[in-house]
């Protein structure tokens, strides 16, 4: 013992890996579930890309597009204001005076106009007139020296170039003239110089306008426009000379060779391009990168949480077909596959057959159950309704009515299940409470019919006959008496038994009453019945010495030859009956049928004197049975009223007393019903059973001792005015609250 428990001891619990021990659907289930979840993110993420991502760059494009046509659009009108600006100082007669006077100092008068113009417009920094053939220019505050304002405000380079283009006398009103930026230095060297053509009034060439453009005008447009997009914006003229740019002015040939976003316009009036270049490292563009980036991400982190997740899950849903599956295995070893649906299928075909097998076999115990208890209740073994129904209410047999009688049915020929048969007949039957087994013989089935006192057993057999011809069976039937005591089936059997034998004279194929046999013979008078009431009253009286002298005189009636042998098997049959009434010990149910057999005076007078003897030998049951006996019963019950096969006959049997005495003795001992007492152990036992998911009810039924779910079913609601699921179902939820 002690090397057992040191090897138990020593002995490892088997490690497994996280997927280890797992069958093959476990894996297709994971994969199943992370192709699920991972197709709608892909497709997600290429809608995101494809749909978000390339219209808000289709959204940038085109906004830029639009400002910049905008930009253009603004520009022109600044120009065409300076154009007019122009025109009005061609026009007016203190500006033509600048043409006139040698002497700057004789200017005041043009220098205010000036002003006033200047001031009244936002678009230009200053106004510049430049009267040819004199040597000065005019502005707004001061005159300049014709030589000190190109040598003071263009760089060398430049300086010819703009000298002679402010020098011209062919400028088109219509065109526009500008000198960037780059061409000026010190003062005029952060503007543009606008020029147009100043007019006489023939319209021939006086000299030219110069307006000033501040650089700062040209930022204060585009920052409006296109600061969100961080665009590197360039204007050149007609002649692709760069006036603005708020880049360096190096950039333009860069940017033109890049690969990044380019828009251009070109204005219809003066000619003149406007480009915008995004980068797409600019700032708009790397922030939604970054955002795209980061989409991504957080995608894939969440493909690898649901996977994590998804494999938890998995674990925990896939636990109840691990564990179906390794059931499987127990159940059939032999098993090679690891797929577990195949395991469980095999399982399952195995449980199948199994169980059919054990519903067979049990469809059979319950019939020869059933039988027997039948065989029982035709040879007399019940001495009442309530006995019977005691016995064998958890077989759903049931004596409703008071009055009973045999149908003994004769087939021409036999059939292949003759208690097939005689259950499909009762089924058909179902209005009628009707009981059956097997006769003497494969072509007999026995009927009992449990009526009312007005039903007729004769109705019952023409109906019985119709349904046979339906089936192309021909049978002869004989009809017992109804009796109203149960005890006394016994007689009506053998009455049915008499009135069979009489279709070799009234025929075959046809119903025969016992009441027309006595009818024809007149028998009635011989039956003694003043013999029989001397037995019973004997028997009530337990005065053994008059209960043999009754037996005595009854077997010298029968050893009349004169005496019919149905009326001789009649009178032992009284005789056996009155005396297992008040006599237990001896199960005796083939008694009725060996009567049926007995074709003989010496036979039936040879079954009297057999229980002759057991009255001699047997006392009386019915005294009052011992505490200690009683103790005895009550432990025997408890031990075995919980299997199918428990009998409250056959335990009466077994202590040697009748069924009533036993009822009669337990209500006075324990002061609770024997069929009360039972039946709370069956059910108190079901309701601790019902709490474990694990058993089905059916097998529940069978533990607690009932062969038929309908019957425990019907017994636990009458007792707990629920179901057995419904009790189930609770518990399980009032567990789960715990």
């Amino acid at each position: 013992m002690m090397g057992k428990t040191q090897e138990m001891g020593n002995r490892k619990e088997p490690r497994y890996s996280m997927f280890s021990n797992r069958g093959v659907h476990y894996f297709r289930y994971l994969v199943s579930l992370i192709l699920i979840m991972l197709l709608p993110l892909v497709v997600l993420s290429f809608y995101f890309n494809a749909r978000f991502m390339v219209k808000f760059y289709e959204e940038v494009y085109e906004t830029v597009d639009m400002e910049l046509q905008q930009i253009s659009i603004q520009i022109d009108e600044h120009i065409g204001q300076m154009r007019e600006a122009s025109m009005r100082l061609s026009l007016d007669p203190a500006v033509k005076n600048a043409l006139k006077v040698d002497s700057p100092y004789r200017l005041k008068q043009t220098m205010d106009f000036l002003a006033i113009l200047n001031s009244a417009n936002d678009n230009y920094d200053e106004i510049i007139l430049n009267p040819k053939e004199r040597r000065y220019l005019v502005t707004s505050s001061t005159t300049w020296n014709r030589e000190f304002f190109y040598d003071h405000n263009f760089t060398e380079e430049r300086r010819d170039e703009a000298k002679k283009l402010l020098e011209r006398r062919d400028i088109p009103n219509s065109s526009t003239v500008a000198i960037p930026g780059a061409s000026l230095s010190h003062y005029f060297k952060d503007s543009i110089l606008y020029v147009f053509p100043f007019l006489s009034g023939y319209g021939s060439s006086s000299g030219t306008i110069i307006f000033l453009v501040s650089l700062r005008t040209f930022d204060t447009l585009i920052s409006t426009r296109l600061n969100n997009y961080n665009a590197q914006i360039f204007i050149t003229d007609a002649s692709g000379n760069l006036l603005f740019t708020n880049s360096a002015a190096d950039d333009f040939a860069k940017y033109r060779n890049s690969r990044g976003f380019e828009k251009r316009s070109i204005s219809s009036k003066n000619g003149w391009t406007y480009y915008a270049f995004l980068s797409k490292s600019q700032t708009t563009f790397a922030q939604v990168d970054r955002l795209m980036k980061e989409y991504l991400v957080l995608v894939l982190l969440l493909l690898v949480v649901g996977a994590i997740a998804i494999h938890f899950l998995q674990r925990i849903n896939y636990a109840p077909i691990k564990n179906l599956s390794d059931k499987a295995k127990e159940l059939v070893p032999e098993q090679s596959t690891n797929n577990e649906f195949q395991k469980i299928s095999a399982a399952i075909e195995f449980l199948s057959i199994r169980s059919s097998s054990l519903e067979s076999t049990l469809e059979e115990n319950v019939a020869a159950i059933k039988n027997s208890r039948i065989n029982r209740l035709i040879n007399g073994g019940y001495q009442s309704l309530e006995d019977f129904n005691l016995d064998n209410n958890d077989l759903n047999m049931n004596l409703s009515h008071s009055f009973s009688a045999i149908l003994l049915l004769l087939l021409s020929s036999p059939i292949q299940n003759t208690l097939d048969y005689a259950e499909s007949l009762r089924r058909r039957l179902s209005s009628y409470n009707l009981f059956y087994t097997t006769g003497i013989n494969r072509e007999q089935l026995v009927f009992i019919l449990n009526t009312e006192e007005n039903s007729t057993p004769h109705e019952l057999a023409l109906k019985i006959q119709m349904l046979a011809k339906d089936d192309s069976i021909s049978m002869t039937i004989g009809i017992g008496s109804t009796v109203k005591d149960i005890g006394k089936l016994a007689q009506s059997f053998i009455e049915a038994t008499s009135a069979l034998d009489y279709r070799f004279i009234k025929g075959s194929g046809t119903i025969i009453e016992f009441k027309e046999i006595i009818g024809r013979i007149g028998s009635v008078r011989l039956y003694p019945n003043a013999e029989i009431l001397a037995l019973s009253n004997a028997l009530y009286s337990r005065n053994t010495e008059s209960i043999m002298r009754s037996i005595d005189a009854l077997i010298l009636i029968l050893h009349d030859d004169r005496l019919p042998i149905y009326l001789a098997r009649s009178i032992c049959s009284d005789i056996i009956q009155l005396i297992k009434k008040n006599y237990a010990g001896k199960e005796t149910e083939d008694i009725t049928l060996r009567l049926t057999k007995a074709d003989s005076l010496e036979k039936v007078i040879h079954m009297a004197e057999e229980w002759k003897e057991i009255v001699r030998k047997t006392k009386a049951s019915d005294h009052r049975p011992e505490s200690t006996t009683m103790n005895k019963i009550k432990e025997y019950i408890d031990e075995h009223c919980l299997e199918c096969e428990f009998s409250a006959y056959e335990t009466a049997s077994r202590f040697n007393m009748t069924l009533p005495v036993l009822s009669r003795s337990f209500k006075e001992y324990f002061d609770q019903n024997l069929i009360d007492y039972t039946t709370a152990i069956r059910m108190d036992t079901a309701k601790m059973l019902l709490e474990d998911q694990s058993i089905s009810i059916s097998d529940i039924a069978q533990k607690v001792g009932y062969y038929n779910l309908s019957s425990f079913t019907r017994r636990f609601k009458q007792n707990f005015g629920i179901s057995p699921s419904e009790f189930r179902a609770n518990a399980a939820t009032f567990s789960s609250s715990r």
